[in-house]
């Protein structure tokens, strides 16, 4: 009866081909999780569903510049990025005085420069203002692109200043009188353009503004990069960004574990067997059935554009996925339904060639 039962449970059906080989195990199934599997999380969400990821999506009542403390006491946004400011040493006293930009844009680095006190614009206090002097304006780096349509800055409730012709007065008297927003997704205009100048997307503007807080609304656009600049000085305690939708972009990476030297199916199969104490080809039958509908010989693993990194642990890779630019997609898909639109085929063909490298149409059926 044992022998009977044995064979039910181990009878294996195998490729066609016996010398088949098993070169790499991808981790993220069974008892790990999508988060625990992961070398690197940009955009996702995994916090809806148990077990499964999402693009994270904007609750539109909530700034997405402020999130949660680290524990050494740093300002995050929403998405937990760490914001970013160089304190230089010149003498902060000095009106006018702007802190630089960073060297460089980095996915998962959020970052403010401009007038003095930039770090105070996200650091989720209300209460005090973001320098002693009047400041002329901000530039933000939100660390990736988010679904933006609003933009509100205000000054301190409370509070009088203390230094030069502002000595005495209340600071919520003392709010900009006049502002332009602007937003960019070019890395190279939030590097390089002048603090002085918007960015080229002119969001929301007022040079008569009279009120205490400033609530720039804009249809919902695609932005990274944000410059709230002002015209005529003023004292702000915090910039707060706000959203709706989900994020356009997004990148997992996986860990793959490198199993070392290829293992014969076959092989696997008589050591199954003999592991249960008993003897292939005796005990147990092996049948090689072929493959059956839906079967193949070889599984991909990974994307060939996508190569495997080492990492800092011996036998993990990682393959990270190809990304694309959201500029660059919603530019595509512009021409694309332009090139539809007037049956342009060849120039379909050529956008699609443009965005999917390996794709190779078939010449002789393109209609």
């Amino acid at each position: 009866m044992r022998n009977s039962i044995s064979r039910l449970i181990l009878v294996l059906v195998l490729p066609l081909d016996a010398d088949a080989q098993v070169e790499r195990l991808v981790i993220g199934q069974d008892d790990l999780d999508w988060r625990e599997s992961s070398q690197d999380l940009l955009g996702l969400d995994d916090s809806v569903t148990i077990g499964s990821l999402q693009p994270f999506e904007l609750d539109p009542l909530i700034n997405i510049g402020v999130g949660p403390k680290t524990e050494k006491g740093q300002s995050t946004n929403i998405l937990g990025y760490v914001w970013g400011s160089d304190s230089p040493t010149a003498d902060r006293r000095v009106p006018g005085r702007q802190m630089p930009p960073p060297a460089s844009v980095e996915d998962k680095t959020a970052w403010v420069y401009g007038s003095w006190g930039s770090a105070s614009t996200i650091d989720g206090d209300v209460d005090q203002p973001t320098h002693s002097w009047v400041v002329n304006g901000y530039t933000f780096d939100l660390g990736l692109v988010v679904p933006l349509n609003r933009v509100v800055f205000f000054p301190p409730e409370r509070g009088r200043g203390a230094a030069g012709p502002y000595l005495g007065l209340l600071f919520r008297d003392l709010f900009p009188r006049q502002y332009v927003v602007s937003g960019s997704l070019n890395p190279q205009e939030f590097l390089f353009s002048d603090p002085s100048n918007d960015f080229n997307q002119l969001l929301s503007s007022d040079l008569s503004h009279d009120e205490q807080v400033a609530d720039a609304r804009f249809p919902t656009q695609f932005l990274r990069f944000t410059r709230v600049r002002f015209p005529e000085p003023g004292f702000v305690a915090e910039v707060e960004f706000y959203g709706e939708g989900f994020l356009p972009e997004t990148r997992y990476t996986s860990q793959l574990l490198d199993m070392g030297e290829p293992v014969l199916i076959m092989d696997l199969a008589h050591q199954m067997i003999r592991l249960a104490g008993l003897v292939p080809d005796k005990d147990i039958e092996i049948k090689i059935t072929g493959l059956r509908p839906g079967e193949k010989l070889f599984e991909e693993m990974f994307h060939g554009g996508e190569p495997l990194v080492e990492t800092e642990s011996d036998g993990i890779l990682l393959a990270a996925p190809r990304g694309a630019d959201i500029a660059i997609i919603t530019l595509a898909i512009k021409n694309l339904t332009e090139a539809t639109c007037e049956a342009d085929v060849e120039r379909v063909m050529t956008l699609i060639g443009d965005l999917v490298p390996e794709y190779r149409p078939d010449q002789n059926n393109q209609e």
